[in-house]
């Protein structure tokens, strides 16, 4: 889904993924991608299941992380459903209530009201339902979407889903083939970039140890 927005030239992540995000993965995985979703959006539903495929996939090689862009002009219920996210996260529980909210889509995008879906998907992933409601109530919990939405703007990001692979936007609704070509196509230039460093580091070193009248190796 998009917004009308424009930019120009190559869209590239405004902000790296820090303590703030939702993240699956190591901090040393050589490849880092970031979606802006919006739960009740029929697209990033779609691609959610090839998301936790290329997770699996890939395992320890990508890490992922998950922002909010909830796109409220046709999306009455995103924000919210992105509020009570960051409610359950702030138990631990931000996975399960994520999985579970793009699960359920169907059942609660045409609700005029959605907060008892929402409640019964928080209970459902065991929080303390007293502490989610409270924390719903925070303005903490709002200035987190409304955080990740301000770094969407700021990256020229207009629609949902939007991916970010190594810091550089993937265009369009990308399938998942197209995703994990991508992927191998990243770790490859990796693989190359740090098999040339080590190959420059060795050189370094044994033209310094030829200079210095000595081998590598020796003492």
């Amino acid at each position: 889904m998009q917004q009308n927005s424009t930019h120009h030239g190559p869209v590239k992540l405004a902000v790296p993924v820090n303590h703030l995000d939702h993240v699956l993965g190591s901090a040393q995985a050589p490849v880092t991608v970031v979606e802006y979703g919006d739960f009740e959006c029929p697209a990033c539903k779609l691609a959610y299941p090839a998301v936790k495929l290329l997770i699996k996939t890939f395992g320890s090689a990508v890490r992922f992380a998950y922002r909010h862009f909830p796109l409220v002009e046709v999306h009455p219920h995103a924000e919210l459903a992105a509020e009570a996210a960051e409610a359950a996260g702030a138990q631990g529980k931000f996975w399960p209530m994520h999985d579970s909210l793009f699960a359920t889509q169907h059942a609660w995008e045409a609700k005029p009201s959605a907060t008892a879906s929402f409640d019964a998907l928080a209970s459902s992933v065991g929080v303390d339902m007293t502490a989610y409601r409270a924390c719903l109530k925070s303005p903490s919990i709002e200035a987190l979407v409304n955080g990740d939405e301000d770094r969407a703007s700021r990256g020229g990001v207009n629609s949902t889903p939007s991916f970010f692979l190594d810091g550089h936007l993937v265009e369009g609704a990308v399938p998942r083939d197209e995703m994990v070509a991508e992927i191998d196509r990243a770790l490859a230039a990796h693989s190359a970039t740090a098999g040339a460093s080590a190959q420059k580091s060795g050189t370094s070193a044994t033209t310094s140890a030829t200079t210095s009248g000595t081998t590598p190796g020796q003492h």
